[in-house]
């Protein structure tokens, strides 16, 4: 057990905690919601509290009534680090805690041997083959936060030699309840963020082309790898002066895009001269994001880069990429950049005239265009345009 930790006599809670360590763990709280180095000093400072020897966040997964360690803190890390994996990798199947979590309500404090009870735990083999090989002897949790399926359990393990949990440190837990569980439910909010924007920046780097999300002066917000790539090349445009014609160029298509002078608008421009040894010029275009809420945001858009340097993209997966377009909706707006009219195209496509008007009105809408000549301006931005898919989609 940690030095610090301190257990008062009797069973009264109203000195559990003083004033200065109380806003000092609630400080550790907000802050653990979005870091994680915050999250584990908050950790270790609740086991010390509690005459912990470890804590830890688990994740309860009620689609398959699974539990698994995410996060915690010991004071022998290599004994964590196996306690973890030992648990999530087995002995969280046979954990009897699962017998009555369900009946301990969210922000109540549970014990093992007050909601289990002696009999269960001397014939458990997760007590006898798990638990005390890593001489712990009782465990105390709360449920703090669930979203969907999805719920976090904070628990505390105890050493043998100090017996089971007391009033005063179950006490600790109930005096900063509130805070714990809010904290717990910005955590997994941002944790849910976090995931969200992991799994936008793979599928960018997917992307063959350098893809960008910046502001009217071309400060950029989001790239992709190929888009950090296009910004460290020496003949990028926006790291040339501000005086230079293709900075210029650029920063007029970027500010149509934001909306900074009139209504936003895709619009492109081409960069450079295709050099000697067949690089350039780069065609940019860029894409109105959707207006974002709140007092002081600054206008972003989607700048696109297209040459012959970057891999060959189809016009139909790059309409569906960055606009969302159907398969449908692609091949009515190349139709429509043939030159076909939209009668014709709705004859080629074997749909009525009604269903392909319904299909322009929604590429407009997805497009943030308002007209059939400024659909077809866009596209001629497009380096790849007239290629076809392959497959014909």
């Amino acid at each position: 057990m940690p030095a610090s930790a301190t257990h008062c006599p009797g069973t009264g809670t109203a000195d559990a905690l003083s004033s200065a360590a109380q806003i000092e763990l609630i400080a550790l709280l907000y802050e653990g919601a979005i870091s994680a180095r915050g999250w584990t000093d908050a950790l270790r400072r609740l086991a010390q509290l509690t005459g912990s020897a470890q804590s830890h966040l688990l994740v309860w997964d009620h689609r398959d009534n699974r539990f698994r360690i995410c996060e915690g803190f010991c004071d022998d890390p290599d004994a964590r680090l196996r306690f973890l994996t030992e648990y999530n990798a087995e002995f969280q199947t046979i954990d009897p805690s699962k017998l009555v979590a369900d009946r301990v309500a969210q922000g109540t404090v549970y014990q093992d041997h007050r909601n289990l009870g002696r009999f269960v735990i001397d014939k458990s083999p997760f007590y006898g083959d798990f638990f005390h090989r890593y001489g712990l002897h009782a465990n105390m949790a709360s449920r703090l936060a669930k979203h969907d399926d999805i719920e976090y359990v904070l628990s505390f393990q105890r050493e043998r030699l100090h017996g089971h949990y007391r009033p005063r440190d179950e006490a600790v837990l109930l005096e900063v309840m509130p805070h714990l569980i809010r904290a717990a439910r910005l955590r997994l909010e941002f944790s849910r963020l976090d995931d969200q924007a992991r799994l936008s920046a793979a599928a960018l780097d997917r992307l063959s082309f350098p893809v960008l999300v910046v502001d009217a002066a071309g400060a950029p917000a989001l790239c992709n790898s190929l888009g950090r790539t296009w910004l460290e090349t020496p003949d990028c445009a926006l790291r040339k002066s501000t005086q230079s014609p293709d900075r210029q160029r650029l920063v007029k298509v970027l500010r149509s895009a934001c909306g900074v002078e009139g209504r936003r608008r895709p619009s492109g421009v081409v960069l450079g001269r295709r050099g000697p040894d067949g690089t350039g010029p780069d065609h940019a275009l860029a894409i109105p994001l959707q207006e974002r809420d709140g007092a002081g945001t600054m206008p972003l858009c989607l700048l696109v880069i297209q040459g012959p340097r970057w891999a060959t993209v189809h016009l139909d997966g790059l309409l569906r990429d960055l606009f969302g377009l159907s398969p449908a909706e692609s091949r009515l707006a190349r139709l429509l950049f043939e030159e076909h009219s939209i009668q014709d195209a709705a004859e080629r496509v074997s749909v009525s005239i009604a269903t392909a008007r319904t299909q322009l009105k929604s590429i407009f809408a997805k497009t943030q265009l308002r007209r059939q000549t400024e659909l077809i301006r866009l596209l001629s931005r497009l380096s790849v345009v007239g290629q076809r898919d392959p497959a014909g989609r």
